[in-house]
C-alpha cells in the first residue's frame, strides 16, 4: 500500500490512497467530490483514488471534516505541512464515527409507595387534679398566658385581702380603750411602734402589687413581639449563624446575647432598669420588715401583747403569712418536685402501656 498527497492552487488538501481492493470498486462509490482520475493498474490489483479535503475544514477545531490530530498525536512540523500521509482503508463501507450516548434513564415506576399505617390518637384519661392544674396554666401542654395571668389574679387578690384585714383591724381597734393602761388606746398604750409597722406593711404591699402589674405587662409585650418577629426567624436565624462564624474565627471577642434570649427581650423593653430595681427594692423591703417586725415581737411580749393585744396579734398574723409562704416555697421546691415527678413517671408509664394496647389491637 502507498500514500500520495498534493495540493491544489486553492489550498484543498489532495489526499490519495492506494491499496488492495475489489477492482470492481469506483471512487464514487464513497459519495465525495473527485478532482483526479481512477488510474488502475493492468492487474487490476492497485487503484488510486484523489479526494479533495478542504484546508480548513480537516483543521478546524470545530469541523465536521476528519481531524489529522486523532491520527497524529504529535504536532506536524511545518516542513511536512503539504506531506500529510493517511491510510484510509479502501472498503465499500466507511466506518461511522463513535458516538457516546447518554446512560438510559430510569422509567419511573407507577407502583405507589405504601402509606404509613395511621395510629389512633391516644386519649390520655387525666385525674381531676390534673385537669384543674391544667385549667389554671400549670402541666406540659398548659397555656403560658394563662398561668402568668392566674399568678397575676392570685398576687393582686392576695394583697388586697391583706391590705382590708390592716386596714379594718387597724380601723376598729386602734381607737379602742387599752385593757391594762387607763385613759390611753391600743395605738398608744404600746411602747414599740407595732402599729406604725403594720401600716408600713400596707406600703410593702402596694409595691409588690405594682411590681406584678408591671411584670405582667412586660411578659405580654415580649409575646407580642415574639408573635411578630415569628415570620422573621428563618432570617435572623442566617444572622445568628453568621455572627456564630465570625466568633469562631476570633475567640478573643465577647459572645453575642442571642435575639431571642430573656435577657436581650428585657433590654429591649421601656424602663427596664426602673423595673429591676423596683422589683429589688421589694424584695429587700419584705426582709428588713420582716426581721424588724420580729424583733419587735420578740421585745414588747409583755408590754404590747397586753396592753395592745389586737395591734400586737395582727404583727403575729401577718409574720405567720410570711413564715407560711416560707414553708410552701421551701415544699414546693423540695417536696412536691419530688411528688410531681413520680407522678409524671406514673402518667408516662400508664400511657404507654396504653398506646401498646391500641396498637396491639389496631393489628389484629
Amino acid at each position: 500500500m502507498s500514500n500520495g498527497n498534493t495540493k491544489d492552487d486553492s489550498g484543498s488538501l489532495l489526499l490519495r490512497t492506494r491499496s488492495a481492493g475489489d477492482p470492481s470498486f469506483s471512487p464514487s462509490d464513497l459519495g465525495v467530490p473527485r478532482t483526479g482520475a481512477s488510474h488502475m493498474s493492468s492487474d487490476h490489483f492497485f487503484s488510486s483514488t484523489v479526494i479533495t479535503i478542504p484546508k480548513r475544514a480537516s483543521r478546524g477545531p470545530y469541523s465536521a471534516g476528519p481531524s489529522f490530530n486523532a491520527f497524529f498525536p504529535e504536532p506536524i512540523p511545518e516542513r511536512r505541512e503539504n506531506q500529510v500521509i493517511a491510510a484510509i482503508p479502501s472498503s465499500p463501507h466507511i466506518p461511522s464515527p463513535a458516538i457516546l450516548h447518554p446512560p438510559p434513564t430510569p422509567i419511573p415506576t407507577n407502583n405507589p409507595i405504601p402509606a404509613p399505617l395511621l395510629r389512633r390518637p391516644v386519649h390520655t384519661h387525666h385525674s381531676p387534679i390534673a385537669r384543674l392544674l391544667h385549667f389554671f396554666g400549670y402541666g406540659n401542654d398548659a397555656s403560658k398566658i394563662r398561668k402568668q395571668l392566674v399568678s397575676l389574679i392570685w398576687r393582686l387578690g392576695w394583697g388586697f385581702a391583706q391590705m382590708v384585714g390592716i386596714v379594718v383591724v387597724l380601723a376598729s381597734f386602734a381607737p379602742k380603750a387599752s385593757p391594762t393602761v387607763p385613759g390611753a388606746n391600743e395605738w398608744t398604750a404600746c411602747n414599740r411602734p407595732v402599729g406604725v409597722w403594720s401600716c408600713l406593711w400596707l406600703g410593702r404591699i402596694i409595691v409588690a402589687c405594682v411590681v406584678a402589674c408591671w411584670g405582667w405587662i412586660r411578659d405580654r409585650s415580649i409575646q407580642n413581639r415574639n408573635a411578630r418577629i415569628d415570620p422573621e426567624s428563618g432570617q435572623r436565624a442566617s444572622n445568628s449563624e453568621h455572627s456564630e462564624q465570625i466568633r469562631s474565627h476570633n475567640p478573643q471577642q465577647p459572645p453575642f446575647p442571642s435575639i431571642n434570649s430573656p435577657q436581650t427581650q428585657n433590654d429591649h423593653l421601656p424602663h427596664t432598669v426602673m423595673f429591676t430595681r423596683l422589683s429589688l427594692l421589694s424584695s429587700m423591703y419584705g426582709v428588713i420588715w420582716f426581721l424588724t417586725a420580729y424583733i419587735l415581737v420578740c421585745t414588747s411580749l409583755n408590754t404590747c401583747r397586753l396592753s395592745s393585744p389586737h395591734i400586737w396579734w395582727l404583727i403575729i398574723a401577718i409574720l405567720c403569712t410570711m413564715y407560711l409562704k416560707l414553708i410552701l416555697l421551701s415544699l414546693i421546691v423540695s417536696v412536691f418536685a419530688l411528688v410531681f415527678s413520680i407522678w409524671n413517671i406514673l402518667l408516662l408509664c400508664t400511657t404507654k402501656s396504653d398506646a401498646e394496647s391500641t396498637d396491639d389491637q389496631t393489628g389484629h
